[in-house]
């Protein structure tokens, strides 16, 4: 099992975080999985990774193969507890995903059930940036890009790891033909 982590920066204070990066970050747009993996590794974290590719079964679900993508659900949930329990010495506390679609589909997997215990929060002190949360049910689906839109989005301006400003944005009365940008990226 793939195990991403700089022995360096090993304490006993150090995160395990369980980094699911699904179809699109680890075929299609693979510079964001790396990205995510050499940030994490940076800050010191034990990055485990899952055993192979693998599909989070959105677009199985939202393609209206409903038994499709629950089959996959169940079929990852079940290779997930096979990985907490193999590496139940890491303590995994944290998932983190880089895909919104995947996102919406991982909330189903029921996580603290996986890996459980008092989850805590990564203290990300080192981003700067506008995070875009989206919430609600997809408008427009598009499978790649993460362009998919939905009822809402939030947006946080984050500066050395703190919110700075947030911003909601209502999608659902607009014509859209690219993602919702928020005003607070404007100069």
């Amino acid at each position: 099992m793939p195990i991403i982590r700089d022995p360096a920066r090993l304490s006993d204070d150090s995160d395990a975080v369980f980094y699911f990066p699904g179809c699109g970050s680890e075929r299609l747009f693979s510079q964001i999985g790396l990205a995510t993996q050499a940030m994490l590794y940076h800050v010191g974290a034990q990055c485990v990774l899952p055993p192979g590719y693998l599909c989070c079964g959105y677009p199985q679900s939202a393609a209206g193969l409903d038994d499709k993508g629950q089959q996959i659900t169940t079929a990852n949930r079940v290779l997930f507890h096979r990985v907490a329990n193999t590496l139940n010495y890491l303590d995994i506390r944290t998932v983190i995903v880089s895909c919104g679609t995947c996102l919406d589909q991982l909330q189903k997997y029921e996580f603290e059930k996986i890996f459980p215990g008092k989850t805590k929060p990564m203290k990300a002190d080192w981003f700067t940036g506008t995070l875009r949360i989206p919430r609600g049910k997809p408008i427009q689906y598009v499978h790649m890009g993460y362009q998919t839109i939905y009822e809402y989005d939030v947006f946080l301006r984050i500066k050395a790891g703190k919110v700075v400003d947030m911003q909601m944005v209502d999608n659902r009365n607009k014509v859209h033909t690219t993602p919702p940008t928020p005003s607070i990226l404007d100069p």
